[in-house]
């Protein structure tokens, strides 16, 4: 049976087990995910993120008859209903806000097709992007649920507070690595250099290179690590660190890439061109349309334009 015949039937059996309601899809699969595994997501009406379940490549690559597609969707179906219940269970359902206040974290998406699905959630609007929040449960696996309105209500709380408990969980519960971008034969290949924020600045510091690489910006579980330009100072601590500004590329949700302004003097619609050329490789989904620049004299996060690219 061909690979892309037992993606489409396994798809198509476990969607029968879930009834209306739901959709299944292949998601994106950021850098530092396993390889090792076949992903499906199970997206539920009305939610703005889905649950992952998986096979084993080998696994999948043993299944060659209709009986094995429906024992392994069976399988998969078995494990999304375990998570989808611990996920609503106790833990993440409590009355007590201050219980949950911890686990709150933001998410940056790219702004959803359907817009309805921003009707049930609590977000804000960052340029053309959508931050919205997720509660993060740390675990022999690792859970997130996205915070819907009808949990303000249960909490008694509203939006600003979310925000707040987000700015300040993000970075601790998912801490920035730096990664430094190499083409290899038509491929990506990421190295990772820092683990800590004190080591990503101590790297940037001592880079002697005259041209600057890219390094790549993302978070120690290679999830949503589009996030860290956001983080408390971030960007900031990195232009002082290698004394320029820097030009953001918005690749994925995953990961940006940071350019030290200074050395590279290239047209904004360049840098798209490359964003664009980056998520072919990657078959990564869009996060912006615009490239961000950092400017270290005052601080501030702001859509490029062709003033900020030096030669």
């Amino acid at each position: 049976m061909e690979r892309e015949t037992k993606k489409t039937r396994l798809k198509e059996s476990l969607k029968e087990r879930l009834g209306e309601g739901y959709e299944i899809i292949f998601p994106d699969r950021p850098h530092g995910a396993d390889e090792g595994r076949v992903l499906f997501g199970v997206m539920k009406d009305g939610e703005a993120s889905g649950i992952f379940v998986s096979l084993k490549n080998s696994e999948f690559e043993g299944l060659e008859d209709e009986e094995g597609i429906q024992k392994a969707a069976a399988k998969m179906f078995a494990d999304y209903k375990q998570k989808r219940g611990f996920l609503n269970g106790p833990c993440l359902t409590l009355d007590n806000y201050r219980e949950m206040k911890s686990k709150v974290i933001f998410v940056l998406d790219n702004e959803p097709v359907n817009a309805a699905v921003l009707s049930h959630i609590p977000y804000r609007c960052f340029f053309d992007m959508v931050m919205y929040y997720q509660l993060y449960v740390e675990g022999e696996e690792s859970y997130c649920k996205t915070v819907v309105n009808d949990d303000l209500e249960e909490w008694h709380i509203n939006e600003q507070d979310l925000y707040e408990a987000a700015m300040e969980n993000t970075q601790k519960l998912l801490p920035p690595v730096l990664q430094i971008m190499k083409l290899q034969g038509g491929h990506i290949e990421l190295v990772t250099v820092a683990k800590t924020p004190e080591e990503i600045l101590d790297y940037v510091a001592h880079q002697k290179d005259k041209k600057s690489p890219m390094y790549v910006l993302t978070n120690r579980q290679g999830w949503y690590g589009a996030d860290c330009i956001l983080y408390d100072h971030l960007l900031e601590q990195i232009a002082d660190s290698c004394k320029d500004s820097l030009m953001i590329l918005p690749v994925s949700m995953h990961y940006v890439v940071l350019i030290q302004n200074g050395k590279n003097g290239i047209r904004i619609s360049e840098w798209k061109e490359l964003t664009g050329f980056f998520r072919t490789l990657e078959k990564a989904e869009s996060l912006s349309s615009h490239i961000y620049f950092f400017d270290r004299a005052d601080h501030t996060l702001k859509i490029a334009v062709e003033e900020n690219s030096q030669a």
